[in-house]
């Protein structure tokens, strides 16, 4: 939790910090760790993260620039690269897609 500090400014993390320092409080160890357990998921979760990501993004862009609307086009996606070397054919996939 105290990874989060950082990012205190945030509402959901203002609201998570002060739920978890209630739970301390009470001495709700376990609601405490039922918390923290689901910060960790939200965290290392890429796809969440590029949802939420692309989502105040958008928010912050459309308000800088007194538009709406969305700002890309797809959804994020997540592809597995296979055949990282060169060959006669041309560059390994790693290589194309580093490239690109």
């Amino acid at each position: 939790m105290q990874r989060l500090q950082p990012l205190a400014d945030e509402p959901y993390t203002r609201k998570l910090l002060a739920e978890v320092a209630q739970c301390q409080a009470d001495g709700e160890a376990g609601r405490s760790a039922e918390i923290a357990g689901s910060v960790r998921e939200r965290l290392f979760d890429l796809s969440r993260f590029m949802q939420e990501f692309k989502h105040k993004f958008s928010l912050w862009f459309n308000s800088r620039h007194e538009r709406r609307g969305t700002v890309w086009e797809e959804r994020f996606k997540s592809v597995l690269v296979e055949g990282a070397g060169q060959s006669a054919q041309g560059p390994g996939g790693l290589a194309a897609v580093a490239a690109y």
